[in-house]
């Protein structure tokens, strides 16, 4: 995890972070570390208002992995629709932190 006061930018500063949680979610594993990770990277995503408006809104409502896999194993029929899916929820997020407007990523969010 980066702590966005010492970064250059608070794009870069989250991009690790964001990178990390996506590879947590498609990777699908439950584990202790993972559970730990997950928890850690949703607080450090959801604490700043300035990202937390693009954090998926499973991520939002699913406090812990465990909850998340449960949910997401209800929602999507197959691993690819998952994937897919996630990909998609993902992108006003990774727009952000890759240096696209915050209003661009949002509006982007806000049609789908």
């Amino acid at each position: 995890m980066v702590f966005p006061l010492f970064a250059p930018s608070l794009e870069r500063a989250y991009s690790r972070d964001v990178d990390a949680l996506r590879e947590l979610l498609f990777r699908g594993s439950c584990d202790a570390i993972s559970r730990y990770e997950y928890a850690m990277l949703r607080l450090v995503l959801l604490a700043d208002p300035v990202v937390s408006w693009a954090v998926p809104q499973l991520i939002r409502d699913c406090s812990t992995l465990q909850q998340f896999e449960s949910v997401a194993g209800d929602r999507f029929s197959s691993r690819l629709a998952r994937e897919e899916s996630l990909a998609e929820q993902f992108q006003p997020l990774i727009a952000w932190v890759q240096g696209g407007s915050v209003g661009r990523a949002y509006s982007n969010r806000q049609a789908a």
